[in-house]
């Protein structure tokens, strides 16, 4: 198993209600700023910053830190990712996958990254992820607000990134 996976299980059952201590340790390993505050609102989407901080605890290559962007009101989170890892089309357990929400009303910008635990052995991707929950809708497979294992359909991964 690789490092990175070795890592992401064991911050499984993660949590704001959990452990918020933690999810704001890898909110501060991620951004350029102090973020304060998150947990009463929980208005922070974590799953970048969780995927930083257990890249940053294997000991690889990070992207840059996320900063507040007030032009499109968002922190730059996932760009980021896509910018420093390499797409692959042959993801291998430990790697990341993006996957954007198809919101044809452009009315909101949603997206999530986690890690690959297995994309070969079935119809679906499996995946540890941070800020999630379990299920592979968008409305209760993202920002669920735990560390935990997903299946993904994979025509709603945009992109994988190889983290070899």
């Amino acid at each position: 198993m690789s490092t990175v996976l070795q890592i992401a299980y064991g911050e499984l059952g993660v949590s704001w209600d959990t452990t918020p201590e933690r999810v704001q340790e890898y909110i501060d390993a991620s951004s350029k700023e102090k973020v304060y505050g998150q947990k009463k609102t929980h208005s922070r989407s974590w799953c970048t910053d969780f995927a930083y901080w257990v890249v940053q605890q294997a000991g690889l290559k990070t992207p840059a830190k996320s900063q507040y962007d007030s032009t499109i009101k968002a922190y730059n989170s996932t760009n980021r990712f896509l910018k420093a890892y390499p797409a692959t089309k042959t993801p291998k357990p430990g790697d990341l996958y993006y996957m954007p929400y198809k919101d044809t009303a452009k009315t909101k910008s949603v997206w999530h990254i986690g890690f690959i635990i297995d994309a070969e052995s079935y119809d679906l991707v499996l995946t540890l992820d941070g800020n999630s929950n379990y299920g592979n809708h968008w409305t209760f497979g993202m920002g669920g607000g735990w560390v935990c294992m997903n299946w993904r359909t994979p025509a709603l991964i945009e992109t994988y990134m190889a983290l070899r």
